[in-house]
């Protein structure tokens, strides 16, 4: 009976753990990385970075490193998202309209120019993707807003979206080959 009691707990420790862990934390997050840098291009160390959700009323801080570049990780997913790049001698500015997709790298790179007085904003949603330079995935994630309105006959399905994509195909099975690939070869995940 000791033995048994002792089993059941040690599971539930472990089932507590493995909620808990940074690692299952980690899962259902984003990463907003960037490098800041002066109308010459070249990079500036120590600027605040703060990136803020207004409708969450969450707020983050970091610091650009030697070589200009700041990391977010662990940030909830969402849109709304607004980054704002301070330093002395330079012109704040502001990138809007940031949206941190699960489990993916947004990178905002910021240019500032010299002022004390100026901000400048942009908005994300207007500057069009992205460009991932944490990993070599292909993929992407789409809003809700989005599927809703493309023109696809089946809405059962976010198979039906997979032929809308370039370098997809499917088969007579309906399996999808990626670029060429085996349809076996082809891992879709849904959120």
């Amino acid at each position: 009976m000791k033995f048994k009691f002792a089993l059941i707990v040690t599971m539930m420790i472990t089932a507590i753990c493995l909620v808990f862990s940074p690692a299952a934390q980690a899962q259902a997050s984003g990463t907003v990385v960037g490098v800041v840098t002066d109308t010459t291009g070249a990079v500036i160390p120590d600027v605040t970075v703060t990136l803020r959700n207004p409708s969450k009323g969450t707020d983050y801080h970091a610091v650009t490193n030697s070589v200009g570049s700041y990391r977010f990780s662990n940030i909830p997913p969402g849109p709304g998202y607004e980054l704002t790049f301070s330093h002395e001698g330079f012109a704040d500015f502001q990138i809007g309209g940031v949206y941190v997709n699960v489990a993916n790298v947004a990178t905002e790179d910021a240019k500032l120019a010299p002022g004390t007085n100026i901000q400048i904003t942009v908005n994300a949603g207007e500057a069009g993707a992205t460009l991932n330079t944490e990993n070599a995935t292909i993929g992407n994630n789409f809003q809700v807003s989005k599927l809703v309105n493309l023109p696809v006959q089946s809405r059962l399905s976010p198979g039906a979206l997979f032929v809308l994509q370039p370098g997809l195909s499917t088969d007579n099975d309906g399996q999808v080959a990626v670029t060429g690939a085996r349809t076996d070869q082809t891992n879709v995940t849904i959120d």
